[in-house]
Protein backbone atom coordinates (compact mmCIF):
# COMPACT_ATOMS: atom_id res chain seq x y z
CA UNK A 1 0.00 0.00 0.00
CA UNK A 2 1.32 3.30 -0.83
CA UNK A 3 1.78 6.15 1.93
CA UNK A 4 0.87 4.15 4.92
CA UNK A 5 -2.40 4.07 4.05
CA UNK A 6 -4.40 1.53 6.37
CA UNK A 7 -6.62 -0.57 4.72
CA UNK A 8 -10.99 -0.78 6.12
CA UNK A 9 -12.20 -2.89 8.12
CA UNK A 10 -15.53 -4.22 7.42
CA UNK A 11 -16.88 -2.30 9.88
CA UNK A 12 -15.82 0.68 9.34
CA UNK A 13 -16.34 0.51 5.81
CA UNK A 14 -20.48 -0.21 6.85
CA UNK A 15 -20.35 2.68 9.22
CA UNK A 16 -18.94 5.04 6.63
CA UNK A 17 -20.75 8.35 6.21
CA UNK A 18 -21.15 9.95 2.96
CA UNK A 19 -17.62 11.17 0.91
CA UNK A 20 -14.65 9.02 -0.37
CA UNK A 21 -12.27 6.95 2.08
CA UNK A 22 -8.99 6.40 1.26
CA UNK A 23 -8.51 1.69 1.35
CA UNK A 24 -4.87 1.76 0.09
CA UNK A 25 -3.61 2.75 -2.78
CA UNK A 26 -5.78 4.15 -5.37
CA UNK A 27 -8.99 2.25 -3.91
CA UNK A 28 -12.01 4.38 -2.41
CA UNK A 29 -15.08 3.44 -0.98
CA UNK A 30 -17.28 6.38 -2.06
CA UNK A 31 -20.26 6.41 -0.29
CA UNK A 32 -23.63 8.72 -1.80
CA UNK A 33 -25.58 10.34 0.36
CA UNK A 34 -28.00 8.33 -0.03
CA UNK A 35 -25.89 5.66 2.23
CA UNK A 36 -25.77 3.77 -1.37
CA UNK A 37 -21.87 2.25 -1.03
CA UNK A 38 -19.22 1.68 -4.27
CA UNK A 39 -15.71 1.12 -4.59
CA UNK A 40 -13.50 2.81 -6.74
CA UNK A 41 -10.34 2.44 -8.45
CA UNK A 42 -8.34 6.00 -9.59
CA UNK A 43 -5.86 5.84 -11.88
CA UNK A 44 -4.05 8.02 -14.28
CA UNK A 45 -4.31 6.21 -18.39
CA UNK A 46 -3.14 8.42 -21.23
CA UNK A 47 -2.32 11.41 -18.87
CA UNK A 48 -5.65 11.78 -17.39
CA UNK A 49 -7.58 10.10 -13.99
CA UNK A 50 -10.09 7.69 -14.76
CA UNK A 51 -12.13 5.67 -11.92
CA UNK A 52 -13.11 2.26 -12.36
CA UNK A 53 -16.31 1.34 -10.25
CA UNK A 54 -17.49 -1.88 -8.62
CA UNK A 55 -20.30 -2.33 -6.17
CA UNK A 56 -20.22 -2.48 -2.26
CA UNK A 57 -21.38 -5.99 -2.12
CA UNK A 58 -17.86 -7.41 -3.24
CA UNK A 59 -15.94 -6.40 -0.31
CA UNK A 60 -12.53 -5.14 -0.45
CA UNK A 61 -10.94 -7.77 -1.55
CA UNK A 62 -13.13 -8.55 -4.68
CA UNK A 63 -12.48 -4.38 -5.69
CA UNK A 64 -8.57 -4.85 -5.08
CA UNK A 65 -8.72 -7.80 -7.26
CA UNK A 66 -11.02 -5.95 -9.81
CA UNK A 67 -8.02 -3.10 -9.23
CA UNK A 68 -5.41 -4.80 -9.94
CA UNK A 69 -7.01 -6.30 -13.51
CA UNK A 70 -7.68 -3.12 -14.56
CA UNK A 71 -4.15 -1.68 -13.41
CA UNK A 72 -2.63 -4.51 -15.24
CA UNK A 73 -4.52 -3.66 -18.57
CA UNK A 74 -4.15 0.09 -18.19
CA UNK A 75 -0.16 -0.63 -17.56
CA UNK A 76 -0.29 -2.90 -21.32
CA UNK A 77 -1.94 -0.42 -22.67
CA UNK A 78 0.53 2.15 -22.25
CA UNK A 79 3.45 0.20 -23.25
CA UNK A 80 1.52 -0.27 -26.22
CA UNK A 81 1.21 -3.96 -25.88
Amino acid sequence: MAGGKQKLTARAAAATKPGRRCDGAELYLDVAPSVARKWVYRFSFAGKVTEAGRGFECGSAGAEKTMSGTRASATQAEEGR
